[in-house]
């Protein structure tokens, strides 16, 4: 009897475990936007490359990834997802709530259990003060010193 609770026990937090894992990710809307994912090179280091979309005019580059779990209330509107090298991505580009200003971009991955979302930062944001809200953690890639 006892060794079958503890069996059931285990079983229960191996399933709330797993759930865990799965991060938020909110639905595509319905005129879901193309995001042409490319690259970036820093001007400064021809070798120096980063991955790169483009949102509204402005350009942005790869620049870190979370220091926390998202919740619900981190994340503005789903704005759609990636294409690379002609191929559709199963990911979610997304505003962040606390970003009025559209400095950062955050890629989501509704299928990826262990994938960490990926903050996109606007190129033309470097080396102002800008807010960078607390839950995004640089990278400390270069081209943002």
């Amino acid at each position: 009897m006892k060794k079958t609770i503890l069996i059931l026990l285990i079983v229960s937090l191996l399933a709330v475990l797993a759930g865990c894992g799965r991060q938020m990710v909110p639905a595509l809307p319905e005129n879901a936007a193309e995001f042409i994912l490319g690259d970036y090179v820093n001007p400064m280091d021809t070798e120096d490359g980063y991955a790169a979309i483009s949102y509204n005019g402005r350009i942005y580059a790869y620049y870190g990834t979370v220091s926390r779990s998202l919740r619900a209330a981190d994340l503005g509107p789903c704005l759609g997802y990636t294409v690379q090298d002609g191929e559709r991505q199963d990911d979610r580009i997304c505003l962040l709530a606390a970003d009025p200003q559209t400095n950062f971009l955050v890629e989501l991955f509704p299928e990826a259990v262990m994938q960490q979302p990926v903050f996109y930062r606007a190129l033309d944001s470097a080396g102002k003060p800008i807010e960078i809200p607390a839950y995004i953690e640089s990278l400390d890639y270069s081209i943002w010193e």
